[in-house]
């Protein structure tokens, strides 16, 4: 078992150089920074727009700053309680409205678009090495498992080093256009949220592994995962909408059986929330890495 560890950590070390050698790496690094910081500030553009055109509407003064009125309707009792509706789950609703609006912000673009990126970066990892044959030269010196498991571990670092980039470069803008709203004790729950996500996202990069070695085409391996991924969501999204009552239900054990399943708890700041969800989508992923590793064992390379 050490030894199959040792070799994943070697496979991952130059799995991470390879990436940073083609520029792979920083096509992610891109996608993730860029992605991050271009949504924060059009969302506080946005929400500035909308601030001033109500207060042009009810005859107010426009604010000079964005975020006043949307702090103010936070803070209202009404709202909160709207939004505790919404999410179904007060308890919840109760923890996350503790953290700033900006952390609030960056977890929820962070959950909702890191298993996309994944998807359009991960299932090509084990399929095109396959393709150009690349892959016998490497499983001359190890063994398969060591060879997918490293697949897996490199491309989770990569993720990682991603997530920590994006929730910076999202709180530097959010302090360079709200200071008022941002400070330094706001960075702590948004690499808090970030390191959340990334363990959400190691189901989402077991998955996409595991379909990259049922195939030798790369933009094939691309299609299964995004094909997979649709079906989550429709479980994801059933489940949401109907209740744990008769055959409905079914729904609900299907919706944990996905790494989506478990978003919800993540979002918890109580370990008991938090650590079984946790265990639960890292197991995910190592699962759905095994179900494509039972059938690559029996491949002919």
């Amino acid at each position: 078992m050490l030894k199959l560890l040792h070799s994943a950590l070697k496979v991952a070390r130059y799995e991470l150089q390879d990436s940073v050698r083609s520029r792979r790496f920083a096509v992610v690094l891109c996608l993730y920074l860029i992605g991050a910081m271009l949504a924060c500030n059009g969302m506080i553009s946005m929400l500035h727009h909308f601030e001033q055109h109500i207060a042009r509407s009810v005859g107010l003064s426009a604010s000079a700053a964005p975020g006043d009125v949307l702090r103010a309707l936070w803070d209202s009792e009404s709202f909160r309680d709207t939004i505790a509706k919404m999410t179904r789950n007060k308890e919840a609703f109760e923890e996350i409205k503790q953290l700033p609006l900006i952390a609030i912000f960056f977890g929820w673009l962070a959950f909702t678009f890191t298993p996309v990126f994944v998807i359009l970066t991960s299932p090509s990892r084990i399929a095109e090495e396959l393709a150009t044959g690349s892959a016998r030269f490497a499983l001359v010196r190890t063994s398969r498992a060591a060879w997918c498991l490293g697949k897996f571990f490199g491309q989770c670092l990569e993720v990682a080093i991603a997530l920590l980039l994006s929730a910076i470069g999202t709180w530097v803008v959010a302090r360079f256009r709200v200071p008022h709203m941002t400070s330094a004790i706001t960075m702590a729950p948004m690499i808090i949220l970030g390191w959340k996500v990334w363990l959400c996202s190691i189901g989402f990069v077991g998955m996409s592994l595991g379909l990259s070695q049922l195939t030798r085409s790369p933009n094939l391996a691309i299609v299964f995962a995004f094909l997979t991924w649709s079906a989550m969501k429709i479980i994801s999204m059933a489940a949401w909408f109907t209740d744990e009552e008769g055959l409905t239900r079914i729904w609900h054990v299907l919706d944990l059986m996905t790494p989506m399943g478990h978003i919800a708890d993540l979002w918890r700041s109580q370990i008991t929330f938090v650590l079984p969800a946790v265990c639960y989508v890292v197991a995910l992923g190592l699962s759905y890495l095994a179900v494509g590793y039972a059938f690559f064992a029996r491949k002919n390379v």
